[in-house]
């Protein structure tokens, strides 16, 4: 890995909500993780974002902490929007993809939400929904 004495765990993803209009007002902080695969420390590498109205949805690209880092497939999450917006204490949601290497990048808000699951159709399913995989 490029950084000066490598990567150590655990690893998190902080996020930082305002709490003001204001930009340089205070923010609402958290604190997702560690991140672990199999028991062991998985790196969330290239992680990107996208604000829906219902939520706030990540995927990452994920890498076991052992010799050559390598690739444990593509981790989705969804967090607690408007619990985050008040500065509550707020869920994570994630789901493990096992790809041959394949990166997911979130849809933008297109101002319709996807259909919600139907009873046979697993959430795991819905929320693939809102990542298209990268071309």
């Amino acid at each position: 890995m490029p950084y000066p004495g490598g990567l150590i765990p655990p690893f998190y993803e902080c996020i930082a909500v305002s709490s003001t209009p204001d930009p340089l007002g205070g923010y609402y902080r958290y604190a997702y993780g560690p991140f672990m695969q199999d028991d062991v420390a998985a790196f969330n590498d290239y992680p990107k974002f996208a604000i829906w109205p219902d939520g706030y949805y990540a995927s990452y690209n994920m890498f076991l902490r052992r010799p050559g880092w390598p690739f444990a497939g593509s981790r989705l999450c969804a967090y607690d929007r408007d619990r985050m917006l008040w500065g509550s204490d707020a869920d994570e949601v994630c789901f493990q993809l096992f790809g041959p290497g394949d990166t997911l990048i979130n849809r933008g808000y297109g101002g319709a939400l996807p259909q919600r699951p139907r009873r046979t159709l697993s959430s795991t399913v819905w929320l693939a929904k809102l990542f298209r995989r990268r071309q």
